[in-house]
């Protein structure tokens, strides 16, 4: 691109401003239906980018899962090409939800890049592990009533 910036991951980033500047915002993955399980519990990972160069007021992102959403907000631009990696927890509740990332910004903004974007399930611990969890105090006190 020809404004000097870069990537947080590889060779290619979003910019959801554009050459529009101001609000509203482009948006990446609006109305993009996946399939989930319902109950599962997932994370929605992606990186924020702002730049000294161009901004010098905070830019987000609203991120919409389903019924959940957040908005998240990069810190002031202190130089260029500042990336901060951001993370959206949601529990499914269908089948197929419906996940949305766009721009935000209190003033009229240059530059709000997206990058790195993924989505991975949660696993739940398993049972042995809580199963542990109590087993090991109860030989932990045990053995200090053994000792006195």
């Amino acid at each position: 691109n020809p404004y000097g910036l870069t990537a947080s991951d590889g060779s290619y980033f979003l910019d959801l401003t554009a050459d529009y500047d101001h609000a509203p915002y482009g948006g990446l993955l609006q109305s993009q239906t996946i399939s989930t399980t319902i109950g599962a519990q997932y994370r929605l990972s992606f990186d924020l980018g702002t730049d000294s160069h161009y901004d010098t007021a905070p830019v987000g992102v609203q991120v919409t899962a389903g019924s959940a959403s957040d908005t998240f907000t990069s810190g002031v631009p202190q130089n260029r090409n500042q990336w901060q990696t951001f993370d959206f927890d949601f529990i499914a509740t269908s089948a197929n939800t419906s996940i949305s990332l766009i721009g935000q910004a209190s003033t009229s903004q240059e530059y709000i890049g997206l990058d790195n974007v993924s989505l991975e399930v949660i696993p739940e611990p398993s049972t042995l592990t809580l199963l542990a969890g109590p087993g090991l105090l109860v030989l932990a006190a045990w053995r200090r009533l053994r000792k006195a």
